[in-house]
C-alpha cells in the first residue's frame, strides 16, 4: 500500500471514530437528528507534528496553550512520548497520558462544541510541553466546518433559561479574526469575536 493510500485509510478510520463520538454527544444533548447534517457539512485536515527533544529534563513549551477553533480534533501520539497538557473546567492543568499505542485524545473545538452546543460542551485550553532526549511525534485529524452556513446553536438548545451565548458566525471569518492583530491579543477569541452581551469570558 502506498503512503498516500495509508494516509487516506487512516483519515477514513479516524473520521469514522469522530463520527461515532459526535453522535454520542448529540444523543446526550437530545439533538441526535442533527448528526447527518453535521457530518455532511464537515471536511477533514490531517497534520503530522514533530516536537524536538530539548535534551534536558526541564519542561519546555512545544506549543503554546490555545483552544482549537474547529469542530473536533483527534490526537494520536505516534511514539508514545507524552507532552499534551489540558486544562480542566475547574482550571487545573493535567498531562494527557498516552496509555497505549492504540489510544487517542479527543479535543472539543470551539466552533461545534462550544458555540453550536450553546456552551454545554467544554472546549479546553491545551498545549504541548517537551523534555528529555526523545522527540515527540504525533498525528492530528481536524474536523473542520464547511463555510456554507453560519455556526449557531439549534433552537432545541436555546430557551429563556439558556439564551444564546454566541452570535451566529461563519467559520472562515472567525479564522481571519483569530490571526488578525486584534484577535491575537484576545485571551478568549470566540467571546471577543461573537460573544453575546450575556457572555462571560472563561478563566484562562
Amino acid at each position: 500500500m502506498l503512503r498516500s493510500e495509508r494516509a487516506s485509510s487512516f483519515v477514513k478510520k479516524l473520521a469514522e471514530l469522530q463520527g461515532i463520538i459526535r453522535k454520542m454527544v448529540l444523543q446526550s444533548l437530545r439533538v441526535a437528528e442533527y448528526h447527518e447534517e453535521q457530518m455532511q457539512s464537515t471536511w477533514h485536515l490531517l497534520r503530522f507534528s514533530e516536537y524536538g527533544a530539548p535534551g534536558e529534563e526541564t519542561k519546555k513549551v512545544g506549543q503554546m496553550a490555545h483552544r482549537d477553533a474547529n469542530l473536533l480534533t483527534t490526537v494520536c501520539q505516534l511514539n508514545g512520548v507524552d507532552g499534551l497538557e489540558v486544562e480542566t473546567r475547574d482550571g487545573q492543568w493535567i498531562q494527557a497520558t498516552h496509555s497505549s499505542p492504540t489510544s487517542f485524545f479527543i479535543i472539543a473545538g470551539e466552533s461545534f462544541w462550544q458555540a453550536w452546543s450553546n456552551g454545554k460542551v467544554y472546549s479546553p485550553m491545551h498545549g504541548v510541553t517537551v523534555s528529555g532526549k526523545e522527540t515527540r511525534y504525533s498525528v492530528l485529524l481536524f474536523a473542520m466546518p464547511k463555510n456554507e452556513r453560519p455556526i449557531q446553536a439549534p433552537v432545541e438548545l436555546v430557551d429563556d433559561n439558556h439564551p444564546p451565548i454566541f452570535k451566529p458566525y461563519y467559520y472562515d471569518d472567525y479564522l481571519r479574526f483569530c490571526f488578525s492583530e486584534e484577535g491575537m491579543q484576545q485571551q478568549c477569541k470566540l467571546v471577543a469575536y461573537c460573544g453575546a452581551d450575556t457572555t462571560k469570558e472563561p478563566d484562562a
